[in-house]
Parts: C-alpha cells; structure tokens; sequence
C-alpha cells in the first residue's frame, strides 16, 4: 500500500471504476467536493467538482486559484495514475488559461498524461461546465517524479 493519500485513493478506485467517489485524501480537494469519475494506468482521468461558497466571489463566480487547483488536480491525478509503485508527482510549472467565467456550479476537469520521461511528467487539463458542456479554463504542467 502507498503512504500518499491522494495515490491510494486513486489505486482503490481503478480497482471498482464503476462508482464515483469523493476525494476526502486532502483537505482542498474536499472543499472542492471532488469526485473521481474515471481513471486508467496510461495517465487519464476524469473528476467532478463542485466549490462551497468558500471559493465563490461577490460576483458569483469561482475564484481564479479555485479553478487553477481544479485543473491542477486533474493533471496530478493522471500523473499518478501512470506511475508506478511508490512515484508520485510535484507541480514543477503550470500555466492556465481562463477562457470564460466560471460561475458558481459543477464543473468536470479531464487531466490527460501527455508524456512520462524518467524524471518529468507533461500534462494537460480541461475544465467543463456540467451544464451545457461549456469549456471554461485549460491548463498544461511539467510535473517531477518523486519516490
């Protein structure tokens, strides 16, 4: 078994796919009330997210670092989901694009492994509304490989 929360709980879950669960293995990811929806080995995953009124601004929309931790979590998690045994991943460098606002609701990030070298990972992200399919932010990220 892993010692890092978030990997472990990302193991457990590609063994029985079939339900969506929280991830409670960190304090952000709940607050984002985040789900796991699917994942595979080849570094792909797909999370829900829908943030309390603790990210939400006086104009009703998610705060820009909300929406940044949300592609983070998705890139992170399919850098997990692609590394073996004990490895896990450090955001090295991101770079994310707000593309429309983000008003308060559910949103799905897809996190896509781009290319695992030996000691670094590139990944990218997408950010959706639930409601209409709407494309709200991306982002891509250099991830280091740690033990």
């Amino acid at each position: 078994m892993t010692k890092n929360p978030d990997k472990a709980l990302l193991l457990k879950f590609m063994d029985n796919p079939s339900t969506p669960t929280a991830v409670d293995s960190n304090p952000l990811a709940k607050a984002l009330r985040c789900r796991l929806l699917a994942a595979d080995p080849l570094g792909q995953v797909r999370l829900d997210f829908e943030p309390d009124e603790t990210f939400i601004q006086g104009n009703n929309v998610v705060q820009g670092g909300a929406v940044a931790a949300m592609l983070d979590f998705a890139m992170a998690f399919a850098g997990l989901a692609a590394l073996p045994g004990e490895q896990g991943g450090a955001t090295v460098s991101m770079t994310a694009n707000y593309l429309k606002p983000v008003p308060a609701g559910r949103y799905e990030a897809v996190g896509v492994l781009e290319r695992k070298g030996r000691t670094m990972l590139f990944a990218s992200s997408e950010l959706r509304a639930v409601d209409g399919d709407v494309l709200v932010a991306n982002a891509t990220s250099v991830l280091a490989v740690v033990p």
